[in-house]
């Protein structure tokens, strides 16, 4: 494995409010670990959210026990995964509660790669053909709007495989998302006075599938 990471504070930020975390060495029981947080520069210190999550999110994979990878589906680690993030974010608005940050981690096990995302960071992979495919959601309303219009095709009775200039004009269309106004509009994430459950969005892929992974 080939690992590379950088964090930069962009043109519109005084400070950098993102957090990374990289690891091709074991992090406990795990054999790697992956976590980009974005601190939100619209809330106050985004970077508290984000250094909070990336450390607690750390720690926690450090302490896991052996069990928790045992399941073939890997749901065992969904649902731990997600009570963890829960507590994060309960502590955060406990303490900072007017920080928040989106977040995407990632783990590359023997023979799957396990996603985990809440908000609009996002994790790419390069496929066999050198495609760059998004393989989270984004939690705002543009991308739910889009998502569902395609997930309510996919269930109709009358679906059929779309053909190649329909997938094209489909693909184009998720694209133009990130011009359209209210895209910064996210529906979840960690912290921002978000009271109630965060749920989380996980994605698992087969380490086969791709060449490279980006977060």
């Amino acid at each position: 494995m080939k690992l590379f990471s950088k964090t930069d504070v962009g043109k519109r930020r005084e400070i950098n409010e993102d957090y990374i975390y990289t690891s091709d060495k074991p992090v406990g029981n795990l054999p790697n670990l992956f976590i980009v947080a974005d601190g939100m520069g619209g809330t106050v210190d985004g970077d508290k959210a984000s250094q909070e999550i990336t450390k607690q999110m750390v720690s926690w994979f450090e302490s896991l026990p052996t069990e928790i990878f045992e399941d073939k589906n890997g749901k065992n680690l969904e649902t731990e995964w997600s009570k963890k993030l829960n507590q994060i974010n309960e502590r955060i608005l406990a303490t900072e509660p007017d920080s928040g940050s989106t977040y995407v981690g990632a783990i590359v096990g023997e023979n799957f790669t396990t996603v985990a995302s809440v908000g609009d960071s996002r994790c790419y992979i390069f496929d066999a053909k050198d495609h760059l495919q998004q393989v989270t959601v984004d939690d705002n309303l543009g991308f739910l709007a889009f998502k569902k219009k395609w997930d309510d095709y996919m269930k109709s009775e009358n679906r059929r495989q779309l053909k190649p200039a329909e997938l094209r004009l489909m693909r184009a269309e998720k694209e133009t998302l990130r011009f359209k106004r209210g895209n910064n509009q996210i529906t979840r994430c960690l912290g921002a006075r978000k009271e109630g459950p965060v749920q989380a969005s996980f994605t698992r892929l087969k380490n086969e599938s791709y060449k490279a992974l980006m977060l």
